[in-house]
């Protein structure tokens, strides 16, 4: 499948007609999706007979997450939604955990958030929660303005294999093994998930996952000062002007905001 996927994007970079391009199109959308089943089943397989091992190295939260919110970005564009990552909540701190499988359940809710939501925005955020010394609770959560789960429905959703009902799988695809692997994974990880939904409003997943800390700070603050200036946010959305608010008023500056241009200019005259 890798070999499929490979050659007919080498393929896609070389001289063709419209409908030649058409098809190959066709080939590597296809060759992706079924490989997205084959690493599900395999994943899944691995999890169910306990083989799944698990590895525990420091690595930078905040640079995971923003790197894997820009890998959607296309993703989002093409359906005009905003994706929004929160990361105000952590502490300036590598975590020890198993930075693959948390980008693993992450990517899972991701697309699926991208899926099923046609327009308005999509809320990535993380926080620690101190339990003892060096045990601590990550809380992730993925909040979308989508379709949403009816309650009936929702105690289904975690199983394998299972969707909310037979349309989703006609309208949108997928195989119902994605949640399942999540929820899989952080119960393997000392954690849970959850959710919370409504029809036609959106739902909101949320991770609790066991990890621990470094003593010492890998990620680093900007170095410039910005403690001395005050800065204008201008955005129409609601949730990036909060989210850039917080990040810059941790930085030091003193933050105003405004949700359109015509405020923004009258905040500059005054």
């Amino acid at each position: 499948m890798n070999a499929i996927v490979g050659m007919t994007g080498l393929l896609l970079d070389t001289p063709l007609n419209e409908q030649q391009r058409e098809f190959l199109a066709t080939i590597r959308q296809s060759a992706d999706g079924l490989l997205g089943v084959i690493n599900d089943i395999l994943d899944f397989s691995k999890i169910d007979a306990d083989k799944l091992e698990l590895e525990y190295i420091p690595f930078d939260l905040k640079t995971m997450m923003g790197e894997l919110c820009e890998s959607f970005a296309m993703a989002t564009e093409a359906k005009s939604l905003e994706l929004i990552l929160d990361t105000t909540k952590l502490p300036n701190r590598a975590i020890i955990s198993d930075p693959g499988r948390i980008r693993q359940v992450l990517t899972n809710l991701i697309g699926n958030a991208i899926k099923f939501t046609h327009k308005g925005e999509i809320l990535v955020s993380a926080q620690l929660n101190t339990m003892q010394l060096d045990d601590l609770e990550l809380i992730l959560k993925v909040k979308d303005t989508g379709i949403g789960i009816a309650q009936e429905k929702q105690v289904h959703i975690f199983e394998t294999f299972s969707q909310a009902d037979s349309s989703t799988t006609r309208n949108y695809g997928g195989t119902g093994l994605g949640l399942a692997i999540v929820k899989k994974l952080c119960k393997r990880m000392g954690g849970t998930i959850t959710l919370e939904s409504t029809p036609n409003e959106g739902s909101e997943f949320t991770c609790s996952l066991r990890v621990s800390s470094e003593e010492t700070s890998s990620s680093t603050l900007p170095d410039v000062d910005i403690s001395s200036l005050n800065i204008l946010v201008v955005d129409d959305n609601a949730s990036n002007r909060e989210i850039l608010e917080k990040q810059l008023v941790q930085w030091g500056a003193e933050v105003a905001t405004c949700p359109n241009g015509e405020s923004a200019l009258l905040c500059c005259k005054q």
